[in-house]
């Protein structure tokens, strides 16, 4: 039986909105995040492993993950769509097995930033 490695690429990010965010929408945000991440590490449509996210602000989280593109998975506590987030915590993980981890870290830093760059997200 042959190994194949896996490569963790994990993020933790302070978000900083420059008004408070409501939970539906930053969770919407993070579905659209691990979707394109999905999307550029699948091999012949399938994710190689999983990419999971958990924001966190207080008792309001929520948890996203994704092992299909297209596909994320999402689990909140209760109220955490009408949540307004000052200052959420962002972990996002990707862990995925035949994809050089460069390749991995390329693409979680790319689609991370993008959503820094969101409007609603600069502080």
């Amino acid at each position: 039986m042959s190994e194949t490695a896996s490569h963790a690429v994990a993020r933790e990010v302070q978000l900083c909105p420059k008004t408070p965010l409501r939970g539906e929408d930053l969770s919407s945000l993070l579905t659209d995040l691990i979707r394109r991440i999905a999307e550029g590490v699948n091999l012949r449509g399938v994710v190689p492993g999983h990419i999971k996210a958990l924001v966190t602000e207080g008792d309001a989280y929520a948890a996203l993950s994704c092992t299909r593109p297209g596909q994320v998975d999402v689990q909140t506590s209760e109220g955490f769509a009408r949540s307004n987030l000052r200052a959420p915590n962002l972990l996002l993980a990707a862990v995925l097995t035949l994809i050089p981890e460069e390749r991995v870290a390329c693409v979680v830093d790319e689609n991370l930033e993008l959503l820094l760059r969101d409007r609603r997200l600069q502080g």
